[in-house]
C-alpha cells in the first residue's frame, strides 16, 4: 500500500485512500505507525510536503520507529552541522580579537619603546649641550633605564646638573617620587 502513492497519478486522494487501507488493515499500532511513515515518506516525493504531512497526521508517526531514526538523524546532522559552524565563527572571532589584542600590544609597546627612546635621547641632548661630548659610559648607562618615569627624571636632572659628576651622583641614586 505505502508504495501506491508512487505509481502513476499520484494525488491527495490517493494519499487518503492509502492512508484509510492501511488504518483499516492493519490492527498491529507499531506496524501501522510504521507504514504510514514510509508512506508519508514516500508521498513526499510527489506532492507537496505540507500535503503529505497534513493528510497523514504526523501525530500518528510519531512513535514510529522508522520517524524516530529519521528524526535522530536529522538531529544529528543539525547537530554537526551547528557545531561546525559554531567552531567556525567561533575560530574566526578568537583570531579576529587576537589580532585585535596583539596590534593593540604592539602600538602600546612601540609607543613605550619610542617614548624611552626619545627621553633618553633627550637627556643625552641637553647634557652634550651643556657640558659637551657625553662619555660613552654614561650615554650607554642613560640608554639602558627601562623606567619611562626615571627617564623623565633624568631629562630635569640634566637641566639642574652643574656638571657631569654631579649627574652621574643623581643618575645613581633611586629614583625620586
Amino acid at each position: 500500500i505505502p508504495f501506491a502513492i508512487l505509481m502513476g497519478g499520484a494525488d491527495e486522494e490517493t494519499l487518503r485512500e492509502a492512508v484509510r487501507r492501511i488504518e483499516e488493515r492493519e490492527p498491529e499500532p507499531e506496524a501501522r505507525k510504521n507504514l504510514l511513515t514510509v508512506l508519508c515518506v514516500l508521498a513526499g516525493l510527489r506532492l507537496p510536503r505540507n500535503v503529505a504531512w497534513s493528510i497523514v497526521r504526523r501525530k500518528k508517526m510519531r512513535e514510529s520507529v522508522t520517524y524516530q531514526d529519521i528524526l535522530e538523524e536529522g538531529r544529528q546532522d543539525g547537530l554537526e552541522k551547528g557545531l561546525k559552524k559554531g567552531l567556525e565563527q567561533g575560530l574566526e572571532k578568537g583570531l579576529e580579537k587576537g589580532l585585535e589584542k596583539g596590534l593593540e600590544q604592539g602600538l602600546e609597546q612601540g609607543l613605550e619603546q619610542g617614548l624611552r627612546r626619545g627621553l633618553a635621547e633627550s637627556t643625552l641632548k641637553v647634557l652634550e649641550a651643556r657640558f659637551g661630548r657625553v662619555p660613552v659610559d654614561l650615554a650607554d648607562q642613560i640608554v639602558a633605564i627601562p623606567a619611562i618615569e626615571r627617564l623623565r627624571q633624568a631629562v630635569e636632572q640634566s637641566a639642574r646638573a652643574s656638571d657631569l659628576a654631579e649627574f652621574r651622583a643623581r643618575l645613581g641614586e633611586p629614583p625620586q617620587p
